[in-house]
């Protein structure tokens, strides 16, 4: 098992370390050290935690592009790239919901937000740029007619790291043939 790093910025309110270590300890995860310390705005804290745990999986974002946009022969766009453009966008992005709120990456792109039925209809109708990921094109395929450009910013990758507790034999056995299965 890798040791890893996990920061988190919380409010600086009473009793939020307590909550988020509780998280940690209630699953019966060991913590290696866990430090608090205020950032630069006194609102705010940053918590980090170190806990071991092993590599679950990768993902990335690409932009979809029709085969006659003027970047789609391009090897890996920037966000910055494609800033200015109309875009689909879907209306749950989870955690990547932090690259379209960034206001230096791409602050003149216009988001055409659509629930998922909407947006897959969309797509297969426009030829609109939307934002797609390596997890989503090989759970449901990719589009016909659309050219898909790997996205260089450090930001739309992503590691997930799986941890479980050491006593969970069950548990390790499947991850570690995972793992293993995996590479």
């Amino acid at each position: 098992m890798k040791r890893y790093v996990i920061a988190v910025y919380v409010e600086n309110k009473y009793g939020v370390l307590t909550r988020v270590a509780g998280l940690f300890m209630r699953r019966g995860f060991n913590i290696d050290s866990l430090t608090v310390g205020e950032t630069e705005n006194p609102d705010y804290s940053r918590i980090t935690i170190t806990l071991r745990g092993d590599e679950y999986a990768r993902e990335q974002l690409f932009f979809s592009l029709p085969p006659s946009h003027p970047l789609a022969d391009r090897k890996s766009l920037c966000l910055h790239d494609m800033n200015g453009e109309t875009m689909l966008l879907r209306n749950r992005l989870g955690f990547w919901e932090h690259i379209i709120s960034k206001d230096d990456k791409m602050p003149d792109t216009h988001f055409i937000v659509q629930n998922e039925r909407d947006f897959n209809a969309l797509v297969q109708a426009s030829v609109l740029p939307y934002f797609a990921s390596d997890w989503a094109m090989r759970r449901e395929g990719t589009q016909p007619n659309r050219v898909y450009i790997p996205i260089s910013d450090t930001e739309v990758h992503v590691t997930y790291h799986c941890c479980c507790l050491l006593q969970d034999k069950t548990m390790r056995a499947f991850l570690s043939q995972y793992l293993k299965n995996r590479s």
